[in-house]
């Protein structure tokens, strides 16, 4: 428990003040400190590395429906951390925090179709996944869909539709992103060039508020 109250205590600056000791089981219940606990137990950072330890905690989070704990335990779930691993329980978790919008949870779920990991395979219900993330802003998923999209995987092959999505994931910083983006661009004409840069320009007035990380830091996993 004293670790724990340490951990509480060091968690304050982030999360609110830290808590009176009279204070902290009440604290150990909010799903948010829940997954912060998890987090630190499966970084290392700000508690002893416990991979076990770190999906106990997760779990209770996930269980309380907050949905980065459910990506971070179906990743857990996906990877063998901290637990055996188990693709159904993956999609399962990634599959709940996607129907609360959560742009990992979509993306992880869209994957998941999209290789047959826990669920079968549906190159249709994967790009659809995908695309939800990429509309929210998440580089990882529009470097995905925009992959989809060159190689007709799941929707019709569109070289423009390409090369839009790669041109948002480019404006993030994708280091995915900036080798794939001269490849399609080299296949467009001048025409469908400037199509996109009216896309994208659109696209930035419409999307003033930043875009979602891909995770957040420190997390492992997408």
């Amino acid at each position: 428990m004293r670790t724990l109250l340490l951990l509480l205590t060091a968690l304050g600056g982030a999360l609110g003040a830290a808590p009176a000791w009279g204070a902290e089981t009440a604290r150990l219940e909010r799903p948010e400190v829940q997954y912060e606990i998890g987090m630190a137990h499966l970084t290392g950072r700000g508690a002893t590395k416990d991979p076990a330890e770190a999906v106990s905690w997760l779990r209770k989070a996930a269980l309380q429906e907050n949905a980065e704990a459910q990506v971070q335990l179906g990743i857990c779930y996906q990877k063998g951390i901290g637990v055996e691993a188990d693709p159904k329980q993956a999609f399962t978790w990634f599959q709940r925090a996607a129907k609360q919008g959560n742009a990992r949870g979509e993306l992880q779920t869209g994957l998941a179709y999209r290789r047959g990991e826990g669920v079968a395979p549906n190159l249709q219900q994967a790009t659809a996944y995908i695309r939800k993330a990429a509309e929210k802003g998440h580089p990882k998923a529009q470097v995905e869909l925009a992959g989809a999209f060159r190689a007709g995987q799941g929707v019709q092959r569109d070289l423009t539709q390409a090369a839009f999505w790669l041109s948002l994931a480019l404006e993030q910083g994708s280091p995915a992103a900036r080798v794939m983006l001269p490849q399609v661009d080299g296949e467009l004409t001048e025409a469908q060039r400037s199509e996109v840069d009216v896309r994208v320009a659109s696209w930035k007035r419409e999307h003033q508020t930043a875009a979602p990380s891909s995770k957040p830091a420190g997390v492992p996993g997408s």
